[in-house]
């Protein structure tokens, strides 16, 4: 099967990437998952001679984020490692925008022939189709896993001319000024912005969001 295959040219899964510190770094860090999978389809039971032959034209490979992100570069990496080993070029096409969403649907919508890859983190696959009404698409029937291919880190940084040295001081500063202190994330509704949420919820502080309340 062509799933099986490209599982088997799949090199060892990446290891946690070590971010850069800022002078401000949460004491848990939430770790998140790159998959790549494949569309579900007929074409998935194909006779043993086509399955031999895959892929007999270059594949693409959608990527529900900015180019130069981490799930991006994890991305490239695969695609030159699959392309030395089955001896078809793989292109990495980049569709950013509601949090891996509109990729994954523009992946979801694609010809189910095997040349269209989705490379997606927990926030399309999970996320997405939980906080909105129609994600237009079913993680579970609209793909088929091929495997996971890399782990990182989501911590927690500040700006440097800022006096806070851990967490703790951060929690601190936010109980005395509620609603004073701002963060950012990757975009609303990811991984990185639900932990952010997280963060808020168990210790207790008012941070905004500013996204959120411009809205």
């Amino acid at each position: 099967m062509r799933g099986s295959k490209l599982a088997r040219a799949l090199p060892a899964p990446l290891p946690p990437h070590h971010a850069l510190r800022a002078r401000a770094e949460g004491n848990r860090r939430h770790r998140f998952a790159c998959l790549i999978a494949v569309l579900l389809a007929a074409a998935f039971a194909p006779l043993a001679t086509q399955a031999q032959s895959y892929p007999s034209r270059p594949v693409k490979i959608i990527v529900p984020t900015v180019a130069g992100g981490v799930v991006d570069v994890v991305t490239r990496l695969l695609a030159q490692q699959l392309a030395a080993r089955l001896g078809h070029g793989f292109v990495i096409d980049n569709r950013s925008g509601a949090g891996n969403t509109l990729g994954s649907r523009e992946a979801a919508r694609a010809e189910p022939d095997g040349t269209t890859l989705l490379m997606s983190s927990a926030s399309g696959q999970v996320i997405s189709p939980m906080i909105y009404k129609d994600a237009g698409y079913d993680p579970l029937q609209s793909f088929a896993p091929i495997g996971l291919f890399a782990e990182g880190s989501i911590i927690l940084v500040v700006n440097p001319k800022e006096p806070w040295q851990s967490a703790g001081e951060i929690v601190a500063a936010a109980k005395a000024s509620p609603g004073r202190l701002n963060y950012g994330s990757a975009g609303t509704g990811t991984i990185p912005h639900l932990t952010g949420e997280l963060f808020k919820a168990s210790a207790g502080i008012d941070l905004v969001y500013p996204i959120a309340a411009a809205r």
